[in-house]
Order: structure tokens, then sequence, then C-alpha cells
């Protein structure tokens, strides 16, 4: 429909009071996603309104280009109290993009969702803030400072941990390295199910984003706001909210949400908690939900039948499945857990399938149980170097036997290097003689020959076997 505007107001929103044609209605237009300066009442009776700074300035840019005028009007929406809210296009162009590309309006978030093109009036509102115009002449852009702790609110580090798609762990390049359990700022991914819940939709998706983006590689991790967890299960007193840039520049967060694997939180207006890079990821949205992309769109992410063997209650499947996984040779794979340094539950996509694989011809030290029990010299730093080398890792596996609790024995490889040959090589496991390649021979003489860490006692185990012999050969043995 054709509506000939007759009158404007400005107010908190812009008004615009049209007469539609050709059903001759009266008709009252609010701009979906714009806030202009606006008037207040006086207090003092009979005295003129209170404008805003700006707000006579508005209103004339309206009127001059708008009041009866034919223009075109594309009602969008309804809110709770009946008000139309829609784009006014004047032959000139959007008269919502205008306002606010000279600084006569802000985007307000909760209307802006009403908007055809919502990406546009962020863009434009951005363009107004970098080049100070009228209401963002003071304008500055939000800039990190030091956490309440006095800490640096900036480190460089390395993705170890992918818990979802908006959560990860980073560890810093400190001396000592320290990890650290880092939230995505202002935004929200579908969360993975626990135990028997189900993933919410896109849950998988937005994890497996991250993963194959970051895992195991250097990020700058700038903090934005922290917040306090008074019943924490892990033990924390107050979770980080972060920007995360990958290469220096690119923030992942921008990415998921561009593609559709996350939303943005509404913040309010005086609400200092939020990204840095607030404005970016609004954008994004807007532009991921005028694409439809991921959670904005009507398709469901595909089905996941995954059929989990690691489990002990598994054994009967696990057998089952052992023939086929022999048969199928070198097949690639993703670590999803370490238990210790030589086992690791590893996803086969091919298979659908996540087993429990013991690397073969090797045997690292234990690690201690959850009873208390200790564990085994070394055991503990095996267990995270495996977890650091390889934890979500893309991995090539190829199952060789299976041992009686139904775990397959077999080989992985780490970026084409034998994850056993890299553990024997840094002295954190020896060779048990079975399933041995002249690879892991040389590394676990190298690592002997340098005593590294289970080696460091070596001369002592070859002093006790020089009187061993000894003994054995004395007459009271005979």
């Amino acid at each position: 429909e054709i509506p000939r505007v007759t009158g404007v107001q400005t107010c908190a929103l812009p008004i615009f009071r049209g007469f539609l044609q050709p059903s001759f209605h009266w008709v009252t237009v609010f701009l979906s996603g714009v806030s202009c300066p606006g008037f207040k009442r006086s207090e003092v009776p009979g005295a003129p309104d209170v404008a805003d700074a700006f707000a006579q300035e508005a209103k004339y840019f309206v009127e001059s280009r708008l009041l009866n005028r034919d223009v075109e009007v594309v009602l969008e929406g309804v809110d709770k109290y009946n008000n139309f809210y829609g784009t006014i296009l004047h032959p000139a162009g959007n008269i919502s993009e205008e306002l606010l590309k000279v600084g006569l309006g802000k985007v307000i978030d909760w209307s802006a969702k009403f908007a055809k093109d919502a990406e546009l009036l962020y863009k434009a509102e951005r363009m107004a803030k970098e080049k100070r115009l009228r209401i963002w002449k003071d304008y500055s852009a939000p800039q990190r400072s030091a956490t309440a702790t006095g800490n640096s609110a900036e480190f460089v580090g390395k993705v170890v941990e992918i818990i979802s798609g908006d959560f990860l762990v980073v560890k810093d390049f400190a001396v000592p390295p320290v990890e650290h359990r880092i939230a995505l700022s202002s935004i929200r991914a579908p969360k993975i199910g626990r135990r028997d819940e189900k993933d919410e939709p896109w849950a998988f998706e937005a994890r497996e984003f991250l993963r194959s983006r970051l895992i195991g590689r250097k990020v700058n991790v700038g903090i934005d706001y922290m917040r306090a967890l008074p019943n924490s299960a892990t033990g924390e007193t107050e979770r980080i909210f972060a920007s995360v840039l990958e290469g220096g520049a690119n923030n992942v967060a921008i990415a998921l949400v561009a593609n559709g694997f996350a939303t943005v939180m509404k913040h309010r207006q005086d609400d200092q908690d939020r990204s840095l890079y607030y404005d970016d990821l609004i954008q994004a949205e807007a532009a991921a939900s005028r694409d439809k992309k991921g959670l904005h769109g009507d398709k469901k992410p595909p089905p996941r039948n995954i059929n989990d063997v690691s489990q002990a209650s598994a054994l009967a499947q696990s057998k089952q499945m052992f023939g086929f996984l022999q048969r199928a040779g070198v097949m690639k794979g993703v670590v999803q857990h370490v238990v210790n340094g030589a086992r690791y539950k590893v996803l086969i996509p091919s298979q659908t399938a996540v087993v429990t694989l013991a690397l073969a011809g090797i045997r690292c030290p234990q690690t201690g149980r959850k009873d208390g029990e200790p564990g085994e010299a070394y055991g503990e730093e095996a267990y995270m170097f495996a977890r650091d080398k390889c934890l979500q890792h893309d991995v090539e596996v190829e199952i060789l036997a299976q041992d009686k609790v139904g775990a397959m024995i077999g080989r992985c490889k780490l970026h084409n290097k034998c994850m056993a040959s890299t553990l024997l090589e840094n002295g954190y496991a020896r060779m048990t003689g079975r399933d041995v390649t002249n690879e892991m021979e040389a590394a676990q003489e190298l690592a002997r020959n340098k005593r590294l860490r289970t080696w460091e006692k070596y001369d002592q185990e070859l002093q006790d076997r020089k009187s061993t012999r000894l003994n054995s050969s004395h007459p009271r043995y005979l």
C-alpha cells in the first residue's frame, strides 16, 4: 500500500502518521529499530516542550524530506501494544538508514528484529560513530583495561580444549603456564547435553566449528568482563568472559554468530559488561538472520547416530565391531578424551563409533585414582603431555588387536607422526616388546641415552640387574 504522509512527530522513537491509499485509513508507524532524540513535556503548565539535544534537527531532517510526500511504507511488525513498526522508503532511499548515517538516531535492538535488513541499520550507525556525528560527537570506542585483580586484560595462549560452542580452555604462554576456562563474551551457543541429556540443536556443529578452527592454535585473548560463580561445581570463583582472536585479528565469536551457530546477548544501553566487539556481533547476527543460517533457519541440523562402544557395558558391541575396524585399515578420527598417556577415546566418523584406543607396543606410567590411590612416577606428566598434544585433534588410527575388556589396540598418528614414538622420545613411555616399529625403537633409544623422565634411574636399573646376575651365580642359589 502507498500511504501519503501528512504529519511527523518525534519522541522516543520517530513516529509517522500517514493516510493509506487506496484503503483510506489513517495509520501511525514507528520506524523499526531506530530511536531519535525526543521531546519532553515541560513541568511548567503552558510552557513549550523541552527538546533533547539534536531533537529539533532530527525532526526537521524528517519533515523536510517526507511531510506531504508520497512514500512507500513497508509494515514489518506489531508490538504487544499493537503499535505498527515498519520502514519508510523515500524515492531517494531508506529514511531509517539516512537518519542513522548522519548521527540523528541510534539502533534499538529489540525493534530491529522487525526490520527486513537490520544489518543495513547497524552499518549506518557504525559510520556515524566512526565520524563522531551529532549524537555521537562524544563517542569513544570501548577500551580494555586491567582486570579487577590488577592483572593484564590480554594474554597470548594455545587452545587446548573446546568444551562447547562458546566455552573453551586456553593455556597461556606464561612461566609456568596456566590453563584458563574462557567463555566468549556477549554470545550464547547451543549447549552440549550432559550424560543422558540430548544436545541442543546445532550444539555439535557449533563446537565442531570451533574445534576445527582453533584446537592447538595460538590465539590472543582479551578479557572483557568477569562474573562471580558462587556455586560452581568446578571450584571456580569467577568466570572469565573474553574475546578470542585467531591470527591476532579474526574474532571467533563473530565467525560463530555470522554462521548461525550462536546468538548475541541483548545488553542494556548502560551495561558495561559486554564484548569489546559488540557492534560487530550485532551486525553479524543481523546478516545471519537475514540469510537464515543455522539457528535462524527453518532447517534442522543433520541427525547424528554415534555408537559409543568405549563403555564397559558395551563389551559385546565392541567385540562385534573389532573385525570391521581391523579390516578398515587406516581411518581418520578425533580424540575426544585422554584417559592416560597411552589410552584415548577416539571418534571414528566413517564408522560412526567411539572406541577406546590403547597405543600398541608401549606402556605409560599410571595416573592416580579418584579414590586417592597415588599414581606412578611421571603418570600425571604423561597424561598432561598427551592431553596437550592430541586432545580433540584430528588423528589417523589403525586397529591391530583387542584386549579382554574391549579396548582396541592400535596405532595413532598425529600430524603424520606416531603418537607412541612421540611419548617414547620424550621419556613418558617404555616399549613392551609387542607391535614395535623401528621408529619406536629409535625414539626409546634417544630418550634412554638422555636419561629422560622414566629413564632417569636407568643407571641404577643396570646396576641392580648386574647385582642380580652375580647373586644368582652364587653357590647358595645353585
